[in-house]
């Protein structure tokens, strides 16, 4: 599933539309084209929203396998972690046996203790050297991803 590009879509609305009163659009013309303004919304919202999904053991020092599997970091990756135990200073992160990265707030300040509780979803996203908290959710009880 793609995007469309503004020319692509121009090209295929212009084709459908510009001067229907000399053609009529098929049916089939138009489910085309309805799926492909979906699936290009769709691939939007993965571009924007979609992330690995991990559940992190450990204190301080976590550990966790994302899923989808990673085998390497890449900057802009992001990931919703759910931690089961609270932190009590600075903490990194590692996925999948990728290697350890420092988790840090406010653009690259290190944790302090109670940053993260236990059982809190935590939005990260790899700057191409740290893991920086984008966003948190409440604590949940035990939940899962």
């Amino acid at each position: 599933m793609a995007q469309l590009s503004k020319s692509a879509f121009l090209s295929k609305w212009n084709s459908l539309f510009a001067d229907n009163s000399t053609r009529a659009i098929s049916e089939e013309d138009l489910r085309d084209f309805r799926q492909d303004i979906a699936d290009s919304f769709l691939s939007g919202l993965d571009d924007v929203y979609k992330g690995y999904l991990a559940t992190a053991a450990g204190t301080n020092t976590y550990t966790s396998t994302a899923s989808p599997a990673i085998t390497a970091y890449a900057a802009g990756q992001k990931f919703y972690v759910l931690f089961t135990n609270a932190n009590t200073g600075a903490a990194t992160l590692n996925l999948n046996s990728v290697g350890a990265l420092s988790i840090v707030k406010n653009g690259g300040e290190a944790l302090a203790a109670g940053d993260i509780a236990a059982g809190q979803v935590l939005h990260l996203m790899y700057d191409g050297a740290q893991l920086q908290v984008i966003g948190n959710t409440n604590v949940i009880d035990g939940g899962t991803l």
